[in-house]
């Protein structure tokens, strides 16, 4: 590589980076994972540095009573209809995003909820930020849901999103954790 500088986006610290600058914006990044500084590494750590697009920074928010839910990626256990069914006798609205096909058709018989599949980033920033709660994994969207300060209620799906809910909570990003090893986890929501 004729790199003049590699920038390693970093959530976990599973690996040995090459020497360059590591950004991990997880809350406790500092303390939990680099505590100790290996030379030739230039470091951002922490909220300071998470990246947030211009739309989210541009948008006009008018808030509305609905529940955002965004389970993300392929969603290949189907957490959204299990969200949906434990919810479904709530009036309030809920608008879920789905990118699975499968999913879609499975989700489209729960009445009150709109359906954004595969949304373009307007549409998806704009639900996101009109909400009054949501219910999405420790991901990116939890910053992005954070930044509108929108109160979440996370569900874990891997261990490190485990790690990064708790920091989350800790620093008031979100407001409750569903672990879905927990037996009857949905009954929670």
């Amino acid at each position: 590589l004729k790199s003049k500088l590699i920038v390693s986006l970093d959530d976990y610290c599973r690996i040995d980076y090459p020497k360059g600058m590591i950004v991990n914006f997880s809350p406790d990044s500092n303390k939990l994972f680099y505590n100790e500084k290996k030379e030739g590494y230039n470091y951002l750590l922490g909220l300071d540095y998470v990246p947030i697009r211009k739309e989210f920074k541009d948008i006009r928010i008018e808030k509305k009573n609905h529940i955002f839910i965004m389970i993300g990626g392929s969603d290949v256990n189907n957490l959204t209809e299990i969200v949906l069914n434990s919810i479904k006798n709530e009036q309030i609205p809920k608008v879920v995003v789905v990118n699975n096909k499968k999913n879609l058709k499975q989700i489209e018989k729960y009445t009150n909820t709109k359906i954004l599949y595969k949304p373009n980033d307007k549409d998806l920033i704009s639900a996101m930020s009109s909400s009054s709660l949501a219910i999405s994994t420790a991901s990116m969207t939890l910053y992005e849901l954070s930044f509108f300060n929108i109160p979440t209620i996370i569900i874990a799906i891997a261990h490190n999103q485990k790690i990064g809910a708790t920091q989350s909570i800790n620093h008031n990003l979100a407001v409750s954790l569903l672990d879905i090893e927990k037996n009857n986890w949905e009954n929670e929501i």
